[in-house]
């Protein structure tokens, strides 16, 4: 995040490089420094001159490096920009694991990222894959100009992207909100902004986001939300838990199995941890589970009702419940009746 913040800004400033290689599983950073790119990199009089978007299905090698070579028509500058690099024909000869950058000098391409052209912003897209550092594209990339790996970010790293991304709007979240956010949308970046933004436009300037419209906007049950359901096992709070499960379980397609026991895991993983540490501060927990400060009284409250040997129980019953979801175990129960006496083994 802190280097694709960094570059962002770097083009909103309008210091650019004369070659950018944006390669990665995450194609939301590769969309977002393109989009940048391409919003500042010419002025709106000599985009219509200098600019060309190419497909990576549509072209070749050869057909980019002549177009980069060209002279702005306007200007001081020419853009191109190949969407879907991975598909451009003929990249493959400067990806093969092979030191001798003469070998590859049929390459057009790779002759041109070896000289830039100092008049010319090239940005290859090179979406859903990583390209191999010892590759002859690569290794000339980064000595001539920006490669930028675009990662998947892990589960626990999306409310945080969440809060970052609603305060680069103006605007704040509630910490339920993003992690309800985070549970609904998962880590696809790319449909979150879109959820972010469908839930802005409904809100007042300077209102924040709160679960309810989360609720509301993107399409989750108002009955009952995840949080609630751990908020009333935390609590033990037993009446209330076993009234969120039989919902749940009577809507096993927006409650599906799978992912109530990975939230189930996490929550128990995280309370076991909580029972080895010292200082259970808020500040200190949160450091510690990588949570928001705002949840670290949840856990503290859970480890005065789960010991030890009762969190050994919990965690063997998750799995049993797995694998018998999956068949591995014999069952035949349904959906419904698994994750009903799952909840009361973990209550009880």
């Amino acid at each position: 995040m802190s280097d694709y913040l960094k570059l962002l800004k770097q083009i909103e400033q309008q210091h650019f490089e004369p070659l950018y290689v944006l390669h990665g599983e995450e194609p939301y950073f590769i969309d977002a420094l393109s989009n940048a790119i391409e919003a500042f990199g010419l002025s709106d009089e000599d985009r219509a001159f200098n600019a060309y978007i190419l497909y990576g299905k549509d072209t070749d090698v050869n057909q980019v490096a002549g177009f980069a070579r060209q002279f702005p028509m306007t200007g001081n500058r020419v853009l191109v920009i190949v969407r879907e690099a991975q598909n451009l024909k003929g990249i493959a000869k400067g990806l093969s694991d092979n030191d001798d950058e003469t070998s590859n000098s049929k390459n057009d391409l790779l002759d041109y990222i070896k000289h830039p052209s100092p008049h010319t912003i090239l940005v290859l897209c090179y979406k859903y894959k990583t390209i191999d550092k010892r590759t002859a594209l690569y290794k000339l990339a980064q000595k001539n100009g920006i490669v930028f790996e675009s990662k998947k970010l892990y589960d626990n790293q999306i409310p945080d992207w969440i809060n970052s991304y609603v305060k680069s709007l103006h605007m704040g979240i509630h910490p339920r909100a993003a992690f309800l956010l985070s549970e609904s949308c998962g880590s696809d970046l790319s449909r979150l902004v879109l959820e972010i933004e469908k839930i802005k436009v409904n809100l007042q300037p300077g209102q924040a986001i709160d679960i309810e419209h989360v609720e509301q906007h993107v399409g989750i049950s108002k009955d009952y939300n995840v949080f609630e359901l751990q908020d009333a096992i935390a609590q033990r709070h037993i009446e209330k838990a076993l009234k969120i499960t039989f919902v749940f379980a009577a809507n096993e397609k927006e409650h599906p199995l799978p992912l109530l026991l990975a939230m189930l895991y996490g929550f128990f993983t995280k309370v076991m941890r909580v029972h080895f540490i010292n200082d259970k501060s808020n500040a200190n927990l949160a450091k510690d589970l990588g949570i928001n400060p705002y949840f670290a009284k949840t856990y503290v409250t859970a480890c005065g009702y789960y010991n030890l040997t009762k969190l050994k129980d919990i965690f063997k019953a998750l799995k049993d419940c797995d694998l018998k979801s999956k068949g591995i175990l014999p069952s035949g129960a349904s959906h419904a009746a698994l994750l009903q006496d799952l909840m009361i083994a973990i209550l009880y």
